[in-house]
């Protein structure tokens, strides 16, 4: 009698075990998406593009990412951000200007690294940005770019 308790007791241990484990492996959010643009020729930093579900719930009435990141280096010879352009060319050749924005909230230090930034926009989901290209100009000539990836 013990054992056959025994056993029904370790079979619906096992069996919640089970479902409990499967349940978690699941992503609780699926409205995430990241892609990311990592500079390493001529100025250093990283970008990403996120669209997390539980920020932009409310904004139905749209596509909507958040856009951040900074340099670390590479804004040495001159940190006069007013001399930059920034701006991505996505896969679909559009160009999607963020100059204005940038030259208004980021610092260039004298070690030549930015302050960080962030701003959501809307019009695009992230994953339009993927195989397209960030470029960064100074006084109109290009002085780096990065590939937009998946992580």
């Amino acid at each position: 009698m013990i054992s056959r308790k025994l056993l029904l007791l370790a079979t619906v241990a096992l069996f919640c075990m089970i479902f409990i484990g499967s349940t978690q492996t699941a992503p609780l959010n699926k409205r995430q998406a990241v892609v990311y643009a990592d500079f390493a020729n001529g100025i250093t930093g990283q970008w990403t593009w996120t669209s997390d579900g539980f920020d932009f719930v409310k904004r139905a009435d749209g596509d909507f990412y958040r856009f951040r990141g900074l340099f670390t280096r590479g804004f040495e010879k001159d940190t006069n951000i007013q001399n930059y352009e920034f701006f991505v060319i996505t896969k679909d050749r559009q160009k999607i200007d963020y100059t204005q924005d940038i030259i208004e909230n980021v610092k260039i230090s004298s070690a030549g690294g930015t302050s960080p930034f962030q701003k959501v926009y809307q019009g695009f989901k992230v994953s339009d940005f993927v195989g397209g290209t960030f470029f960064v100009k100074h006084k109109g000539k290009k002085i780096s770019e990065a590939t937009i990836k998946l992580p």
